[in-house]
């Protein structure tokens, strides 16, 4: 087991790049919460996503990943408000002042299996929410 991630708060994946499953860009992390991550996509047609940290399936020290495709993104957790600084961090701005952000606990296994007479290497990235 190979484990080069260390563990992270959301607090530091401010303005990480946020993908879904099938590797869509669906944006940036703008403001965070106990509960919630809220991804802003654009600058002139600005988009908000507030996306449960369940569905979030983990961070492999360049994007953040999820659980969900962009269509489910789009119909269940587009907003078109701005995040509430008094409800949520957001980077240079410090009304929240929740005492608890969750911690990513986050886990890069790698193995290399022979299939076929070829090598194949396969990478999982376990997350837990502390």
């Amino acid at each position: 087991m190979k484990n080069n991630l260390k563990p992270l708060g959301y607090i530091d994946l401010i303005n990480e790049s946020v993908h879904t499953p099938d590797d869509i860009d669906i944006g940036d992390i703008h403001a965070v919460n106990t509960d919630f991550i809220i991804v802003k996509r654009g600058s002139v047609n600005v988009h908000y996503y507030y996306i449960p940290v369940g569905k979030v399936e983990g961070w492999d020290g360049n994007v953040l990943w999820l659980k969900i495709t962009e269509d489910e993104v789009k119909i269940k957790y587009e907003r078109n408000v701005e995040p509430d600084p008094y409800r949520y961090y957001i980077k240079d701005c410090h009304y929240y002042t929740a005492s608890y952000y969750h911690v990513l606990l986050l886990c890069r296994i790698t193995m290399k299996i022979v299939f076929n007479f070829k090598i194949i290497k396969l990478e999982f990235i376990l997350m837990r929410k502390y």
